[in-house]
């Protein structure tokens, strides 16, 4: 797992992530988190491949491994007082992932531009929790595992608010 300082830039163009063989369940690539009172600046991952590495993780098509993700951003459990954690994601292909393509979790807003995804078995996107906001802009998915967008909000009395614009 890599994680990364609040504020930082993560990418280069080109670059690619790739998940380890035998990773296990709760296996994410690249992990932001925030837990703090006050809102985070913004974090920017951009131009970065996420391979899930479907190959090599001893899958058997079930919802075993169904935990791995190639971005995990969450922000702090809890209600509305505690800070959001900020960030963008653009520009990022996710491919051949046992899991998720990217997991939104409690007290984030995610701002998604030019996101891929291929071959994804459970979500492109999956937003869990409460507290979550997402502006989704050039979404593609495809192949034979089209992972899209999942809401499971906690309860019906916290928001969850989304944009999408499909590409």
């Amino acid at each position: 797992n890599l994680t990364a300082k609040i504020g930082a830039v993560i990418g280069e163009v080109g670059a690619i992530l790739k998940t380890k063989p035998l990773a296990g369940k709760w296996t994410r690539v690249l992990a932001i988190g925030w837990n703090q009172a006050a809102d985070s600046n913004v974090i920017r991952i951009g131009g970065l491949e996420f391979d899930g590495n479907m190959a090599e993780q001893n899958w058997d098509g079930s919802y075993s491994l169904e935990q791995q993700a190639g971005i995990i951003i969450t922000g702090r459990v809890g209600g509305a007082e505690y800070g959001t954690l900020n960030a963008l994601v653009e520009d990022c292909y996710f491919r051949d992932n046992v899991g998720n393509g990217l997991v939104i979790h409690w007290n984030a807003n995610v701002r998604m531009w030019d996101l891929r995804i291929h071959e994804i078995f459970r979500t492109g996107i999956s937003a869990i929790g409460n507290f979550v906001k997402m502006d989704i802009r050039k979404f593609r998915s495809w192949g034979k595992m089209r992972g899209g967008i999942d809401l499971e909000p906690e309860n019906e009395t916290h928001y969850m608010k989304t944009i999408v614009e499909d590409a």
